[in-house]
């Protein structure tokens, strides 16, 4: 490295060149520090090393290394430093004089690019958008900037020095290299001090080199004016850092820059063109792995190369990092190797290798320390947030401050690079930057504060969630809530389709939340987000989900003093567990529901049981219990004054009418349910009971008005956003309408519909059907096209 990017001798490290004891390097030096004492003495106060190194035009550790003669000072730096330490004229004659006789010992130039990396793998996408940017350099006569931009360890720089050493020959003036330490131990070049290692790179001595940096700037675009070559501007800082260093408008240079920072602001003003890079695909993470380990190593073990992609989660870094340890000791198994990196929790100490430019942990820290007090706890507690994204009502609420200031200091996160925002508008960060971020947390941050941000967090996925159940279901009897703490920003969604998109973009974050409040011990958060995801899961026909939940939630209930919470977790499981199709541990579930409900004389959770009792019996084939149950949850209900309660009941009883066989008294309870369902605005329920109407009108041979009450029932599913298990049954339910009418095209787009609910669903019995009765189609269609 030469001129100001290889200044990084030490104090303790020796001269690299012995000078005699008079007019030395060291003699040099000493004098300067003598100057530098006399002038702190003048003001009676110590000059920062930081603000003398900034005004002189170089690095921190450059000034260093000039002070204690490791490094022979720049002609031009020299003059700077006596202008600045008020250096009386004839001394600062003398030390010229001194400087001249010692002659131009700088370091040499530095090569004009890295070496490339030969195992470098992938990013066939962004070598080509670079390749087509090159090209529109050709064609304009103006310089054509690129920016790639990306977290710390992502491959920015060996992207850019690959493609560089490729395209190298395209470029006829050559190429310029800098390094500028955006974001690094040390400080960043000043835009100064980087225009005077370009100009040296451009064969300007130091004797010659402009003192202002306007004056540098001026005389770097002289020198590339009409000049075709590439600048490759490494490890920028921000944007103004970068603007001075830009080629004339007058050149057809094509300007490449790395940066974790998206430098938006040379977007705007120069139409700079982003390449922003995100982590390997697993194929080209294990291709990396390949061409460092060789193919033989890798294919020898694939469970192994398989947790080590998960654990390096694309970050090429982490990947170069277990390559090179795998190299290094050639008997160790890659298995062992995944071993080291199992545990999330102490991963980050495993990709660190000692040396600061190869620790996961410590590049990553380079872009913390950019970032203000506030910014990093934030990105703190965003390691610790459940779930893989964010939105920003609840990032305000993780970090208890207005959505405005928690949406500035995500954009500087995002700048960053530390997070990403997708078109959705959510935030998600990389695995190990998360994990760096939850490690940063459990450092830097009181426990009991980290506590707090996730009380507030998991506060505003419950009662959002809540909300947003009240909008899909809002005769549901409301629930026993405290308010939300303090530092909490709701955004309730206020139409059933946002209600039901709200729940599709937080579901896995409020599985994630439960979780959390679980292993906090916070049982009542963990029973109400059960609650509150009920009505959402039913709708999604995520039995799956909808049983773990409320098993948590049963758990937690036990913990709780109100037997209310265990009535109806009980009651849930044994709803979720019928629909499973695991009828005998339903029935036992049920049975202490209505035990627990019987013995604290709660009338509707009594009702609600027998509800769901009609349910279980039917499907166990005992019809008649199921009517008794259906019969006594409308008595309960007709006490209660509860019409929706009794509407449920109707349907229940016109359900298991019909399988029975009494088809008119079926249709008269449906009818009854259907004008209760309408009078208080229940559409989902609406369409439930417009599908059992269809199944009796089949039944009964009614075929037009099946398809009458079918398609209503699917167009209200369709516009409540609905793909529940009832929603693909009616649309088989449809097509066997339509089959009855000879209506062959329109049985085939409901079974087609249908068939595609059902694989999404999982349910491979049902799918096969749904493919037979398709078949079946298609050979009537072909048996009718020969006659």
């Amino acid at each position: 490295m030469g001129g100001a990017v290889a200044d990084t001798i030490g104090p303790g490290r020796a001269p690299a060149t012995t000078l005699s004891p008079v007019g030395s390097t060291t003699d040099l030096a000493g004098e300067l520090r003598r100057l530098l004492r006399e002038a702190e003495a003048r003001g009676e106060r110590s000059i920062s090393r930081a603000g003398l190194a900034k005004r002189i035009g170089v690095s921190q550790s450059s000034l260093y290394a000039y002070l204690n003669g490791t490094t022979l000072i720049p002609v031009d730096a020299l003059s700077a430093l006596l202008r600045a330490l008020g250096a009386d004229q004839s001394r600062a004659q003398r030390l010229r004089q001194t400087r001249e006789r010692l002659g131009e010992r700088e370091a040499p130039p530095e090569p004009v690019l890295p070496l490339d990396v030969p195992s470098f793998t992938a990013r066939v996408e962004h070598m080509a958008q670079l390749d087509q940017l090159r090209g529109q350099s050709r064609k304009t006569s103006t310089p054509v900037i690129a920016v790639i931009s990306g977290t710390g360890g992502i491959g920015k720089t060996t992207l850019a020095v690959r493609w560089a050493h490729q395209r190298l020959a395209r470029f006829p003036d050559g190429c310029l290299y800098l390094d500028l330490r955006g974001f690094h131990p040390e400080s960043p070049l000043d835009p100064g001090e980087a225009l005077a290692a370009l100009l040296r790179r451009l064969g300007v001595p130091g004797t010659a080199l402009p003192i202002g940096l306007e004056e540098r700037r001026e005389r770097y675009q002289q020198m590339l004016a009409g000049k075709r070559m590439l600048v490759l501007l490494d490890n920028a800082f921000c944007a103004d850092q970068v603007r001075p260093l830009l080629p004339p408008g007058t050149s057809s240079c094509f300007v490449l820059i790395t940066s974790r920072d998206r430098l938006s602001g040379l977007v705007v003003g120069h139409g700079t063109q982003p390449v922003p890079v995100d982590a390997l695909s697993d194929a080209d993470a294990a291709a990396l792995l390949a061409a460092r380990l060789g193919a033989d190593r890798v294919n020898a073990e694939p469970e192994a190369v398989a947790k080590l992609l998960v654990a390096c989660a694309g970050l090429p870094l982490a990947l170069s990092i277990v390559a090179a340890r795998a190299q290094t000791n050639p008997s160790l198994t890659l298995e062992a190797l995944a071993a080291d990196l199992r545990d999330a929790g102490s991963r980050l100490d495993a990709l660190d290798e000692g040396d600061p430019a190869t620790s996961v942990g410590a590049v990553l820290s380079w872009s913390l320390a950019a970032l203000t007090d506030e910014q990093a706890r934030l990105f703190a507690l965003l390691g610790t947030a459940p779930g893989t994204d964010i939105g920003l009502p609840a990032a305000a609420s993780l970090i208890g401050l207005p959505p405005a200031e928690a949406k500035s200091m995500l954009h500087e996160l995002e700048r960053v690079s530390l997070v990403a925002r997708d078109t959705a508008g959510r935030y998600r960060m990389h695995d190990l930057v998360r994990q760096f971020g939850a490690d940063t947390a459990r450092r830097h941050l009181a426990p009991e504060a980290t506590e707090a941000a996730l009380c507030r967090l998991i506060d505003f996925y419950t009662h959002t969630a809540y909300d947003a159940d009240h909008v899909l279901d809002p005769h549901r009897p409301p629930a026993d809530l405290n308010p939300p703490v303090p530092g909490v920003h709701l955004d309730p969604p206020g139409a059933e389709l946002a209600a039901m998109a709200w729940f599709d973009a937080e579901q896995a974050n409020l599985l994630a939340a439960q979780r959390i409040a679980a292993a906090q011990h916070w049982h009542p958060a963990v029973w109400h987000v059960a609650r509150a995801l009920s009505t959402y899961h039913r709708r999604r026909g995520r039995h799956d989900s909808r049983l773990a939940v409320w098993q948590a939630a049963l758990d937690a209930a036990e913990q709780l003093p109100d037997p209310a919470y265990r009535t109806q977790a009980h009651r849930f499981v044994g709803r979720m567990l019928t629909d499973l199709g695991r009828h005998e541990e339903a029935v036992r579930h049920l049975e202490r529901a209505l035990a627990l409900a019987e013995q604290q004389e709660d009338l509707l959770q009594q009702a609600n049981t027998h509800g769901m009792f009609t349910a279980v019996a039917g499907l166990a084939g005992d019809v008649g219990k199921a009517l008794d149950h259906a019969a006594r949850s409308r008595e309960l209900y007709q006490k209660l004054n509860n019409p929706i309660g009794q509407a449920h009941a109707h349907n229940n009883l016109g359900v298991w009418l019909a399988r029975q066989g009494d088809h008119e008294l079926a249709r008269e309870h449906c009818q009854a349910a259907l004008a209760l369902y309408r009078e208080h605005h229940s559409p989902h329920s609406e369409a439930s009971i417009l599908d059992t109407l269809g199944y009796i009108d089949l039944c009964t041979g009614r075929y037009a008005d099946a398809v009458r009450h079918c398609r209503q029932a699917v167009d209200l599913y369709h516009g409540l956003g609905d793909t529940s298990y009832d929603a693909a049954d009616i649309l088989d339910q449809l097509g066997q309408a339509h089959v009855a009418l000879d209506q062959l095209e329109q049985a085939r787009a409901a079974w087609q519909e249908g068939l595609e609910l059902y694989r999404r669903q999982g349910r491979a019995e049902d799918a096969a059907r749904a493919q037979r009765q398709l078949q079946e189609l298609d050979h009537q269609e072909a048996v009718g096209a020969d006659r």
